[in-house]
């Protein structure tokens, strides 16, 4: 099942705002529970360490972890990941660019470049990534931002959201 999610902004007319789509279905978020993909998680490991993988012994075998870091963080990752037992599918994406900023580039060109419809998470400490966010939902992507991956759950970053948006509407197809 394919899901393509637009958000209808709070702050439109009331009357004549929405356009009628007859393909489109509104959901609520308890609606939504049932009908989850998997999801893909971009850890920025540079900004969170070995923090930013808190939680990840929930996720499913389904699940992806890419972790975007340095080559001299990828033993200090696997130690981590052996000893929480994680069963999730998890990458190490070494970053060798040495220009500011080089991680974040790779992590959001990744997150765009990438044709799944997984959710996708940005675990980051680094609020720049709300402006990639934004971006991605406006172009049907659902994708949040965390500071770990324990406060990823999707009823929790839908509540983040609720407060600029009326509705979510998903064309499940």
């Amino acid at each position: 099942m394919l899901f393509n999610i637009s958000l209808q902004r709070k702050n439109r007319r009331k009357s004549g705002s929405r356009l009628f789509f007859p393909h489109l279905k509104i959901y609520t978020q308890k609606q939504l529970w049932g009908y989850l993909p998997m999801a893909i998680y971009y850890v920025d490991f540079e900004n969170v360490h070995i923090g930013g993988l808190n939680g990840a012994e929930s996720l499913d075998p389904e699940d992806t972890i890419l972790v975007y870091c340095r080559d001299n963080d990828v033993i200090v990752i696997k130690e981590a990941c052996k000893k929480r037992k994680i069963k999730a599918c998890i990458k190490c994406c070494v970053v060798t660019g040495t220009t500011k900023n080089a991680l974040d580039f790779e992590l959001i060109s990744d997150l765009f470049m990438d044709k799944a419809e997984e959710i996708r998470y940005i675990i980051s400490h680094d609020k720049g990534y709300e402006a990639a966010v934004e971006r991605g939902l406006r172009k049907g992507i659902l994708c949040f931002r965390k500071e770990n991956i324990k406060d990823t759950s999707f009823l929790h970053s839908l509540d983040f959201y609720k407060t600029n948006c009326r509705e979510i509407i998903i064309n499940a197809t």
